[in-house]
């Protein structure tokens, strides 16, 4: 079974993946966080096998909780899902730790593939 954490401050977004998600057998969401902080929270918690990260999160940022999460739970891969396109934060979250990324807009026929890339410890980029 592979664990999902969900971080994102859109209770819509978050419930949204969730659904997605849990229509695999194999996929689990283990817990949902709204701010940064309680996404590090929830990842020591719950030690996730994959963190699917929006780098806009409140109180502090998503690249930050990517940070503190590869540095306290190095076995947890992070997805970041994200509807900025800026190669200066796409860089910031890859050196913070991520190991992929994917743009909201383009998220809905690729997410499944990327956590289970990512739950096999592959990275996962798109190609543009």
């Amino acid at each position: 079974m592979v664990r999902v954490l969900i971080a994102d401050d859109h209770e819509l977004v978050r419930h949204g993946l969730r659904e997605l998600l849990e229509t695999r057998d194999n996929f689990v969401v283990c817990a949902e966080a709204q701010d940064g902080p309680q996404a590090v929270q929830l990842a020591l918690q719950h030690k996730p096998d994959v963190a699917v990260i929006d780098i806009s999160l409140p109180v502090f940022s998503g690249i930050e909780a990517i940070r503190q999460i590869r540095q306290s739970c190095p076995q947890t891969e992070v997805l970041v899902l994200t509807m900025h396109d800026s190669e200066e934060l796409i860089g910031e979250a890859l050196e913070a730790g991520a190991r992929a990324y994917l743009r909201k807009s383009e998220a809905d026929g690729q997410i499944i593939n990327a956590v289970a890339a990512l739950a096999r410890h592959r990275p996962l980029f798109p190609t543009d």
